[in-house]
Formats: structure tokens, C-alpha cells, sequence
């Protein structure tokens, strides 16, 4: 099956509170929303990333070429289960009805999606073996970048910095990921450059475009803590992150052992109606370079 995005999917979902938590996590998550899924089977998969590619040369007459291979890595991603289940009080569907029990279920989703973003930069296997590895533990050198070139202090940002990270990709990114403060940085910054615009996304949002490249702006996660902060300390600074992005297959995708699952399970508890949600779910880098990171980013003076 080819990879699709969860906006594809869910067009083709006949259960109306199904669709209405996929659709959730893809209007509620800016990588979500564009992440494309492919299946794979067992809850594992193995691949090979390209490292170098194999020599290549001209030749003069009679003579011959020197033989070499290129460098491709083998790799293991796994699937992790993300869900949980979702319990509504017989007597708020009585005094409310069934559209009480959707708004349990899509509060649910929502806080998925935002688990998920939380996840996508900070998920760490080694330390909580439930969670999938993170573009923080993913992304080292030469796909981790800093502003100031070296790592020993950090720089405000700018347009060489920006493009620096963009060049760190093989193709132009499809997403540059920030949080809110560091839009804000950039919002200043290029505020008279028409370097930067704005557009509607497919939901009726308004969004940020730097040279034409969405910016996709990461809030707080399920527990209401900021995901992508200026909280980092290079040298003595302190300083923030911006990601740059390539999705699709062969690049950044993501995996799952089949699409997200509802399941009604009745009533377990005594006066009380459970969903269960259940969505065995990873991400795997195809490629070396579909993302990059640039650290070291500090604040503008005068921008908080």
C-alpha cells in the first residue's frame, strides 16, 4: 500500500466519530498534517539509507574504470502503541446525548496529536522504551546545525541562518518547525522583508510562509508543557530550535502497522461507556538529509 496522509484517509472513513478523530490529529498537529503513512508488517521494518554515493568518473579509450560501491546503512525502525481509552458517564449521555460522548472522544484525539509533536522532537527509546526516537536523538552532525557555526554561543537569526538550514536538506523542505517563540523571532526579524507571507492551509487557518516554505508552529503538548521553547543552552546563551523538513516517501515518513482504531467496548465499568483509541504508530528517515536542525538560536533584542 502506498504511503497516504491521514487527510487522504480519512475521506474514505464511513464511521463518522472514527473520521472525526483522524481528522483531529491531522488539523491538530502541523506534522500530522502533512506526514504521509505507509503499513508495514510485524511492527518493524528495515531499510537501508543511503550514507555516499559510489565513485564515478570519465575514462580515456582502452582504458578501464575503477570499480567502487556506495555506503547504504541498514536501519530498524518499530512501531509504538499510541492511544488510550475514553470513558463517558452513562448520565451525561443521558442529560446531554451522544454528541457529549464525541466531544470525549475528540478531546482524546486532540491530546494525541499533541503527545505525538511532543514525540516527533523529543521521543527518546533508549530512556522510555514505550516511545519511538525523536528528530532530537535522530539528527547529529552534518543534519544538526548551529546559528553560530561552531556551537559555542548562539546567534539571533537571520537570513543566512535560515537558508543555511534549508541547504542542509537535499530538496526543498516542505515544513521549517518552530514553537511560538521563535516565530515570533521570525516575525521580527523579516517583518519588512517580503521574504515572508501568509495563506490559508487546508483547514482555514492562517499561515506563515518563508520563501515560500509553511512554517509549522508547534504549541504545548498533552500536559500543557511548551514542546519547542527557547530553553536551550549553547556556550552561555540561551538559545532555541528551527526544524527543516522533507516528507514523503524516500524521505520523511511515517509508519504504522495499520491506521488509527476506535473501538466501543461497552460498558466495562459500571455507568460508564468506553471507546478505546489504539494506533500502533513510528516515523523512519529515508533518506539522511529529508530533515535538518538548526540549534543555537537566540533572542532578538527587544523580542521576548
Amino acid at each position: 500500500m502506498a504511503a497516504i496522509t491521514l487527510i487522504e484517509y480519512a475521506k474514505g472513513i464511513k464511521d463518522d466519530w472514527l473520521r472525526a478523530v483522524v481528522e483531529t490529529f491531522a488539523s491538530g498537529s502541523p506534522v500530522l498534517g502533512k506526514l504521509a503513512f505507509m503499513d508495514i508488517k510485524a511492527g518493524a521494518i528495515e531499510y537501508l539509507q543511503e550514507e555516499t554515493l559510489p565513485g564515478i568518473a570519465f575514462r580515456n579509450l582502452n582504458a578501464t574504470y575503477t570499480a567502487s560501491s556506495g555506503v547504504l546503512n541498514p536501519l530498524v525502525e518499530k512501531v509504538k502503541i499510541l492511544g488510550g481509552s475514553i470513558d463517558t458517564d452513562i448520565a451525561f449521555i443521558r442529560r446531554f446525548g451522544e454528541e457529549r460522548r464525541k466531544l470525549d472522544i475528540e478531546q482524546k484525539a486532540k491530546a494525541a496529536a499533541r503527545y505525538f509533536d511532543a514525540m516527533f522532537i523529543d521521543g527518546d527509546e533508549s530512556t522510555y522504551p514505550t516511545q519511538f526516537y525523536g528528530l532530537n536523538k535522530r539528527l547529529v552532525s552534518p543534519q544538526l546545525m548551529y546559528a553560530d557555526g561552531a556551537g559555542s554561543a548562539g546567534a539571533v537569526l537571520s537570513e543566512n541562518i535560515l537558508d543555511r538550514l534549508i541547504d542542509g536538506l537535499d530538496e526543498k523542505p516542505d515544513l521549517l518547525l518552530m514553537g511560538k517563540a521563535m516565530a515570533r523571532q521570525l516575525k521580527y526579524v523579516f517583518k519588512s522583508s517580503t521574504i515572508i507571507s501568509t495563506d490559508k492551509n487546508q483547514w482555514g487557518e492562517k499561515v506563515l510562509f518563508y520563501d515560500g516554505i509553511e512554517i509549522g508552529i508547534l504549541d504545548k503538548d498533552n500536559l500543557n508543557n511548551v514542546i519547542l521553547d527557547i530553553d536551550e543552552t549553547v556556550g552561555s546563551d540561551t538559545c532555541g530550535s528551527i526544524y527543516a523538513l522533507k516528507f514523503g516517501e524516500n524521505r520523511l515518513i511515517g509508519i504504522q502497522t495499520a491506521p488509527p482504531d476506535l473501538k466501543d467496548l461497552g460498558e466495562i465499568t459500571v455507568g460508564k461507556l468506553t471507546y478505546r483509541m489504539d494506533w500502533d504508530v513510528g516515523i523512519a528517515m529515508f533518506h539522511p538529509r529529508c530533515a535538518a536542525r538548526m540549534a543555537g538560536i537566540k533572542k532578538t533584542s527587544g523580542v521576548i
